[in-house]
């Protein structure tokens, strides 16, 4: 009876030492998915703080090109208000000529004036 149990205890010792052969084995790989995985998020985390990099220059610039923007508008905005003013002055002083011109025919008078 002895021996039977020898012979059951070498299978069990057997089964176990195959066990943690296939274990370390699995062990072995998931340590270099580990490392792959690490090295892939550490690309990920310089492509981020890259484009965060690139926020902030953008962010940084934009106060001055607002007010690039803002003055570029600003002078735009005085020169059609010029040419506005202009133009409704032009149309202005076409109405008032063409109105006298009309009145003077109208009432027979002339610019020149005979007694």
């Amino acid at each position: 009876m002895s021996l039977d149990l020898l012979n059951e205890l070498e299978k069990r010792v057997q089964s176990a030492v195959s066990t943690i052969e296939d274990l370390k084995l699995e062990i072995e790989q998931l340590k270099e998915e580990n490392t792959a995985l690490v090295s892939e998020k550490d690309a990920w985390e310089g492509r981020l703080a890259e484009l965060l990099g690139k926020f902030d220059l953008i962010d940084s610039t934009a106060p001055d090109t607002a007010e690039e923007v803002s003055e570029f508008t600003a002078e735009n905005d005085t020169e059609e208000n010029l040419e506005d003013e202009t133009l409704a002055n032009q149309a202005f002083e076409q109405d008032f000529s063409e109105a006298t011109e009309e009145s003077e025919q109208g009432n027979g008078f002339s610019s020149n004036n005979n007694y």
